[in-house]
């Protein structure tokens, strides 16, 4: 099954390249801003890194912009800004360009792509600014534009994942187990994958290791096999793109690990996500990574371990823009430490320093592997 899939995506991948380079030829400009669109948001995504995937597609809107090719200049636009989301760009940026696309859109009367962009626009304002501010100023509200029967289910399954997404970031899991089967929502819209689904496939999967731990056996069980079904597709995909999917699949790996008691190899695979994380840029999975390895290091007493990798986890939420998020973790450390923290402060566990250089040394090193001639 795998080799099948693996040797169609190598192919699709040939052809797309070929195909943006047939657009380079004299005569075929028109058509770039078209290609360039289908080819990463239906192939090329799957192997190439997300910022990559982003350069690209803004390169199709100018191309559309200079062709007059309007429909596909806002399309590679859009999916410019929703990959930057997925690939952890700042949260203010992604708003910027995201209000700016709406006016565009407003300019040229256009309703295209419209409920997207305000699902994306009140997904910010709720990772910025907390559960209770999803309403976007002068747009229409998540709930209009989810019960309007003219969206459709691909617009039902995106807003699924962002409550999701949220619900998981926030830990209202009552929330979480409402909207915790995407693979299900996006089989059932018939949309195809991409990288915003293949980002609440993770979430689906963290969640359900949650649920895991939290649940008595019998639920625990069928959690772990959601869990673990969403895990053996993460790793499939990981096999096209490491750049991508490696962090996601070791903080699932470790997740997983945990809730099977596996102590010693969980913290291994925690340390890895984060490495890999910051390897890849991904600051927000970073943080992701950080808060998670920092509750497993507190439930396995290991309270200064704990501290510091919560506290880099609020870090990197605040370079992400997501203060909400990064508030509730503070108010876990305050919860989990009280006062200690007065004394875990001045001794701040080094492990995570000694983490990121080791990251720095591994990076070398294969880099040094991929260099040699085989």
């Amino acid at each position: 099954m795998f080799f099948t899939r693996s040797i169609f995506c190598n192919t699709s991948s040939t052809l797309g390249k070929l195909a943006l380079k047939l657009v380079e030829k004299k005569g075929s400009l028109q058509y770039k801003s078209s290609v360039i669109c289908f080819v990463y948001n239906t192939i090329l995504w799957a192997s190439e890194p997300l910022q990559t995937i982003v350069e690209a597609h803004l390169l199709g809107h100018k191309a559309g912009q200079l062709t007059g090719d309007i429909v596909f200049a806002l399309h590679n636009l859009i999916l410019a800004i929703l990959t930057d989301y997925v690939a952890g760009k700042s949260l203010d940026t992604v708003q910027k360009n995201a209000m700016d696309f709406v006016s565009v859109l407003n300019r040229h009367g256009l309703k295209i792509f419209f409920k997207n962009t305000v699902l994306l626009l009140s997904q910010i304002s709720v990772l910025s600014k907390g559960p209770d501010a999803a309403q976007v100023d002068s747009m229409p509200s998540e709930g209009e534009i989810l019960s309007d029967a003219s969206s459709g289910p691909s617009i039902a399954a995106y807003g699924k994942l962002h409550h999701l997404t949220r619900a998981f970031l926030f830990r209202q899991m009552h929330d979480a187990s409402l909207h915790v089967d995407i693979s299900g929502a996006v089989s059932e819209s018939h949309h195809q994958l991409n990288p915003h689904y293949l980002m609440g496939y993770f979430f689906e999967g963290l969640a359900s290791f949650q649920f895991a731990r939290q649940t008595r056996a019998s639920e625990s069980a069928k959690w772990m096999e959601r869990g673990q079904s969403v895990l053996a597709k993460m790793r499939c995909w990981s096999e096209h793109s490491l750049w991508n999917w490696e962090n996601k699949v070791l903080l699932l790996e470790a997740e997983s690990m945990f809730a099977n008691g596996e102590i010693d190899s969980a913290g291994r695979f925690y340390n890895s996500a984060i490495r890999s994380a910051r390897e890849h840029k991904f600051v927000h999975e970073e943080a992701i990574a950080s808060e998670l390895a920092g509750m497993f290091y507190f439930e396995i007493g290991l309270q200064q371990k704990s501290y510091s990798y919560l506290v880099h986890s609020v870090d990197c939420y605040k370079k992400w823009g997501a203060h909400a998020v990064a508030k509730r973790v503070e108010n876990v450390i305050k919860s989990n430490f009280g006062r200690d923290i007065e004394l875990l402060e001045p001794n701040a566990d080094t492990s995570l320093e000694h983490l990121f250089a080791s990251s720095q040394e591994s990076k070398k090193k294969r880099q040094q592997r991929e260099c040699k001639p085989y």
